[in-house]
């Protein structure tokens, strides 16, 4: 009978810390990172309940409640990181799941993925299983071209005919865009992508109908043959690829993406001076147009392609700094989750050279990873550490507004309240 009431005790102990372990959380004595104030504020503590922030108070308040406490003395409070441009299922699907896993073990703790297997990435989601990021999903919008000519397409299909399905749907015309946004919303897509091969009338048709029905729209900074600036005027909520904006300076636009796909051109800095430049950037600052700039894939891509493409790489950057320093706002997205030889995660390295390069501050370019998607994507309960947000957060080791790399340096996640070990 004693033995019978030890075991029962222990189990009763061990189910008590389980719902601890799901249910609440308290961080101790930590200082929060104010990415609206640009500020630390000290000696906090943050009550997590039912995986959201339920209580923020300086320590001498601390809630007085049953719940396991993390001591953040000496840690900085920093919401979850989002990498606003990855491709979850261009690969093994074994290989990506362990790619997701080592990216929310270093803070990201929300991906976009920007037109994948959307059947595959439902599945993943719904795994209690996995510890991955939250997925932002997208469908993708192109013309037939596309969709029969690049392997991306065939990748992403799920067994299915490329461009035939909710989340990757070949726009021959401008008569069944309604259908096919009704599809992409009843599938619970997040977002449309508009990709490649298309025109500014089937561009704007898009936009148009999608904003009827409150649904997100954002695009390649060039969708060939529609130009950067038909692109930023159409009503798209950002733009991809700092480095596909310099089509702007072209005289004519190919007609498709993969006539351009080669496209080594070697501009210069100083081709930024240009009226076309000044244009486009005045188009995307009157119509609110964020940058996705992922200059991580653009030096990735000099350093294959070498041959002269220095002076473009430093284009690139140049521009990056204009578009910022016209006040225009920055995401962070790096298009390669995670870097193939190293196996770092590559935000990390997103935001060091969106300061070093493109001249952010450490806290604009936090804000790029955080707040800033939050806004540009609606979504509303992440991107701060507040009383309501969802409990998506990274504890650092040392402060981030000091030096940007230090979003590397990770104590802890927690995700959806629940701490990861």
């Amino acid at each position: 009978m004693k033995r019978l009431l030890t075991v029962l005790l222990l189990l009763s102990v061990f189910a008590c810390g389980q719902a601890q372990d799901i249910n609440g959380l308290i961080i101790s004595n930590i200082s929060i990172v104010d990415l609206e104030k640009g500020s630390v504020v000290p000696n906090q503590s943050v009550k997590i309940s039912e995986g959201r922030i339920t209580q923020i108070d300086d320590i001498g308040h601390q809630a007085e409640d049953d719940f396991p406490v993390i001591d953040g003395t000496g840690k900085y409070l920093i919401p979850g990181l989002m990498d606003c441009h990855v491709h979850t299922t261009a690969g093994p699907p074994n290989v990506l799941i362990s790619q997701l896993e080592k990216a929310l073990k270093d803070g990201v703790t929300m991906v976009r993925d920007m037109g994948g297997d959307a059947v595959m990435i439902n599945e993943w989601q719904k795994d209690e299983n996995l510890e991955i990021p939250t997925i932002y999903t997208s469908a993708i919008f192109a013309g037939k071209s596309w969709m029969n000519n690049d392997r991306r397409a065939l990748m992403s299909a799920h067994r299915t005919t490329p461009g035939t399905t909710a989340w990757l749907r070949s726009i021959d015309s401008t008569e069944k865009i309604d259908q096919y946004l009704d599809e992409a919303k009843a599938f619970g897509l997040n977002g449309i992508k508009v990709y490649a091969d298309l025109t500014a009338e089937k561009l704007n048709k898009i936009t148009d109908k999608a904003s009827e029905r409150d649904m997100i729209v954002y695009a390649h900074a060039t969708v060939y043959p529609a130009t950067p600036i038909e692109v930023v005027t159409s009503g798209v909520v950002s733009v991809s690829h700092s480095e596909r904006l310099l089509t702007v300076l072209d005289e004519k636009v190919a007609q498709t993406y993969h006539l351009d796909q080669n496209n080594n051109r070697n501009y210069i800095p100083e081709d930024l001076n240009s009226q076309p430049v000044i244009n486009l950037i005045d188009a995307m600052k009157q119509n609110n147009v964020a940058l996705d700039a992922t200059l991580l894939v653009s030096k990735i891509r000099s350093e294959q392609i070498g041959d002269n493409q220095d002076s473009r790489l430093k284009t690139v950057y140049a521009l990056t700094r204009k578009i910022y320093e016209a006040g225009i706002m920055v995401l962070a997205g790096t298009d390669y989750m995670i870097e193939r030889e190293s196996g770092a995660t590559n935000l990390h390295d997103e935001l060091i050279l969106l300061v070093e390069k493109a001249g952010l501050s450490n806290l604009d370019a936090l804000r790029a990873a955080t707040i800033n998607p939050a806004e540009v994507f609606k979504l509303d309960g992440y991107g701060q550490v507040a009383i309501g947000k969802i409990a998506d957060l990274v504890l650092l080791n040392s402060n981030p507004l000091d030096k940007i790399a230090n979003t590397k340096d990770v104590f802890l996640v927690i995700k959806n309240g629940k701490r990861l070990d």
